[in-house]
C-alpha cells in the first residue's frame, strides 16, 4: 500500500539517503578488524581481495554500479515506505478509518 502522505521527501532525497547507505555499507564491508594480532598485514590484504571483487562485480562498469544502485534505491524506499505506515498506524491507532468503520456502517 503506497500512502502518498508518506512519500514527501521525494524520490531524489531517497535516492541520495540510499546511496549514502551504500557507500556506509561499503566502508563496514571493508573496515579490517581491530582485534586481530597480525599487526594489520593480512588485513591489508584481506581489504585488497574484497575491493578486488566489489571492483570486478559491481564497479568496473558503469552499467553494473547503477543496475546496483538502482535495486538498492527500490528495496530502500519499498521498506521506508513500510516502516514508515506501521510507525504512522502505531501512532493514530483509534483514529484511522479502518479503527471506527464499524461505527458507521450499518
Amino acid at each position: 500500500m503506497y500512502n502518498s502522505n508518506m512519500s514527501k521527501l521525494g524520490h531524489a532525497t531517497t535516492v541520495a539517503l540510499a546511496i549514502i547507505l551504500i557507500q556506509v555499507d561499503i566502508c563496514n564491508f571493508l573496515r579490517p578488524c581491530c582485534d586481530c594480532k597480525c599487526k594489520g598485514n593480512s588485513c591489508r590484504r584481506l581489504i585488497g581481495i574484497k575491493m578486488k571483487l566489489l571492483n570486478n562485480v559491481l564497479l568496473k562498469r558503469t552499467s553494473t554500479y547503477l543496475v546496483g544502485v538502482a535495486g538498492c534505491v527500490f528495496f530502500f524506499e519499498r521498506g521506508f515506505d513500510m516502516i514508515t505506515d506501521v510507525v504512522f498506524e502505531s501512532h493514530n491507532k483509534g483514529k484511522l478509518w479502518k479503527d471506527i468503520k464499524h461505527k458507521y456502517e450499518q
